[in-house]
């Protein structure tokens, strides 16, 4: 599963925008997160049993056979954009210097034209306008796909059940939102803890206050990184 996460850079403001500097900023801040770290030992066969299979299980002295895991892991292997590339619109007249674009990859959906796109860039050189109007065009878009593609569900294109044409396009869902943000305080996300819709829909918008409470309170020369996740 794939997933986007804003960080802010080095957990203070200033710095700079490009790569160079920010790749060995994120590792250090995002290491802790990975999966694979060995924090934890959890015991499946305590001794004296043997597992069915030896893939995935080590054996340790008292314990038993188990798997090292990292409780706090979220992540396998993540990049700066990825399939988030450009998600940031960046105002007019920035400064070619302080923003970032990620190179285009496999995994990097199109990009519109006429704007300035970034990966990483300055709080105070969002365009936030300009991704409302993004957002609404997707949107729109995504309700035509739909019409002509009857066959799929709504749910396909992040329509929300019940909803109108008027509803879906103006969703207010803030623009610049992602799964989850890492700072100082350490990682938030809005995790998949409902099963209906209803709840589904209502977590949507719980997380949505609880980011842009956060986002709105960052300092406007705070650099954010978009990073795609994968666990």
């Amino acid at each position: 599963m794939h997933y986007s996460v804003t960080i802010i850079d080095g957990f203070k403001s200033g710095g700079s925008p490009h790569l160079d500097t920010q790749l060995e900023r994120l590792g250090a801040i995002i290491a802790t997160y990975e999966e694979k770290l060995r924090i934890e030992f959890d015991v499946h066969y305590p001794v004296g049993e043997e597992p069915d299979y030896f893939e995935d299980y080590e054996f340790e002295e008292g314990k038993g056979w188990g798997i090292w895991h990292n409780p706090d892991g979220k992540w396998d292997y993540w990049k700066i954009g990825g399939r988030y590339r450009g998600l940031f619109i960046v105002k007019p007249g920035t400064p070619d210097s302080d923003y970032y674009l990620s190179d285009s990859d496999w995994d990097s959906g199109p990009l519109p034209r006429g704007v300035i796109l970034a990966d990483i860039c300055y709080k105070k050189d969002i365009d936030m306008e300009a991704m409302v109007i993004r957002d609404k065009e997707r949107r729109a878009a995504n309700w035509k796909e739909a019409e002509e593609k009857a066959y799929l569900p709504p749910s396909w294109y992040g329509i929300k059940k019940g909803a109108t044409k008027e509803e879906h396009i103006n969703d207010p869902t803030p623009p610049v939102r992602t799964y989850a943000y890492l700072d100082e305080n350490g990682w938030r996300e809005r995790g998949f803890l409902f099963q209906s819709e209803k709840d589904e829909v209502e977590s949507q918008k719980l997380w949505s206050e609880k980011f842009m409470a956060w986002f709105d309170a960052l300092d406007p020369i705070q650099i954010l990184t978009i990073v795609d996740c994968h666990i």
